[in-house]
């Protein structure tokens, strides 16, 4: 079984909207022990509404604060919760001073309250914070990032981004830039229209689900590649998204141990892409993935000298150049996958000799003419499958024909699919790699 279980994702996203895990190591656990004993503080609320005055309590929707200032230098504790007002807009950032911290149980909340969304034009600002979690809010055009974190500092640890709306930054969407980052979790944002990343992080163990990102990269001034979702930490788990319309590619990994896993992926140059960056050895495991329309490669895995690989259950349609594209890898595992190639694109592309390769039982289409290298050479399916040993259970499709495939190796995979699906070969086109 390659895919997770609907149950385990939904369980997955229950952890990411509830209480995060805490970083903060023993005096965290000590003052836990204190609160069993005495019970926990009962939470406090602070209201906060453009209509208000930064001389009032707070402590009600009739006596809220005025600014964002206000609630960035209050001494929040674990279990506050900041409600901003829904409908209203928020010039400034909010940006809690560095030391604001909640616990595992007891994050600090910030939230709307009333109707609609608080809207924050200056964007989230996070700097040597921890157990922070933020909800029901959207930024609409910041000045630059709309939620990022200092990379000077501590980090900030245990961030919940939950049921945000994102859009139209001229920079990234989300950006954590401190390695000491560690423990996000994204769970149904939305992030439209950014110049740069949808996503980007070089913190560790960053959970990222159910969320849309759309229309990335768009500021071609901007010299470096540009994603959907940019994983240059390690340890990150990629569930349930849906991508579209990206500069360069949709799933960017630099680093090791991720999993990515039924993720809709569509309209870029390369559905899912891996860069070696990995400081450790590890397993990245890429399932149950459906990449559609992209002009180089569906998924390609580049220098990963370290790393191995796990491609099981993913469909791929209509890559311009390349299904599946490896250059020197490590370990790699291709197993019941249905790749589909342009007129002219190769389905398997492998420029080096991989160590450790099994590939078995996927299904194989192609336009004009079903293209495969092995080391680099231009190969016949029936020579490529001699030389490498590979190739148990494949089913290769001509122009013309088609087939009933089987339910993905595990029937839960969470890209939803009917009880089985008949593939077809890409018709006729010009496209050329």
């Amino acid at each position: 079984m390659w895919c997770r279980s609907r149950s385990a994702m939904r369980w997955i996203s229950a952890l990411a909207l509830a209480a995060v895990v805490t970083h903060a190591g023993v005096g965290d656990a000590r003052a836990g022990r204190l609160a069993a004993r005495s019970g926990p503080a009962p939470s406090r609320h602070f209201y906060v509404s453009p209509q208000g005055d930064d001389a009032n309590a707070g402590s009600s929707p009739s006596l809220p604060w005025r600014t964002l200032a206000k609630v960035d230098a209050a001494a929040l504790q674990p279990g506050d919760h900041v409600e901003l007002q829904g409908g209203a807009t928020f010039a400034e950032a909010l940006a809690p001073y560095a030391g604001t911290a909640g616990t595992g149980r007891l994050p600090i909340v910030f939230e709307s309250f009333g109707k609609g969304r608080a809207r924050i034009r200056g964007g989230i600002y996070l700097s040597s914070v921890a157990n922070l979690a933020f909800r029901d809010l959207e930024i609409a055009s910041p000045p630059g990032k709309a939620v990022f974190s200092s990379a000077e500092g501590t980090g900030a640890q245990s961030i919940v981004l939950a049921d945000m709306k994102i859009s139209d930054a001229p920079l990234a969407g989300v950006s954590s830039n401190n390695r000491l980052d560690a423990g996000w979790r994204i769970d149904g944002v939305a992030i439209s229209g950014t110049g740069d990343s949808g996503i980007y992080f070089v913190g560790s163990s960053f959970t990222i689900t159910n969320s849309t990102i759309t229309d990335t990269g768009r500021d071609a001034r901007i010299p470096y590649p540009r994603h959907g979702i940019y994983a240059k930490g390690a340890g990150a788990t990629i569930v349930g998204n849906a991508v579209r319309d990206f500069s360069t590619s949709g799933i960017s990994l630099r680093r090791q141990g991720s999993l990515v896993e039924g993720n809709r992926i569509s309209g870029g140059r390369k559905g899912i892409s891996f860069d070696d960056e990995a400081t450790a050895p590890g397993t990245t495991r890429v399932v149950c993935n459906s990449i559609r329309a992209v002009s180089d490669s569906g998924i390609a895995i580049m220098s990963a000298a370290s790393e191995r690989f796990v491609l099981a259950d993913n469909t791929i349609d209509g890559a311009a150049r390349n299904g599946v594209y490896a250059e020197t890898v490590a370990e790699l595992t291709l197993a019941n996958n249905a790749v589909a190639a342009r007129s002219l694109g190769s389905v398997l592309n492998t420029r080096s000799s991989i160590a450790g390769y099994s590939e078995h039982d996927n299904i194989w289409l192609a336009g004009r003419a079903l293209r495969v290298y092995w080391n680099g050479l231009r190969r016949t399916f029936s020579t490529y499958s001699r030389i490498s040993g590979q190739g148990r259970g494949d089913v290769l499709l001509r122009p013309g024909g088609a087939y009933r495939r089987r339910p993905a190796g595990s029937a839960a995979c969470p890209v939803p699919r009917a009880a089985a699906e008949t593939f077809r070969p890409p018709g006729p086109d010009t496209t050329r790699p």
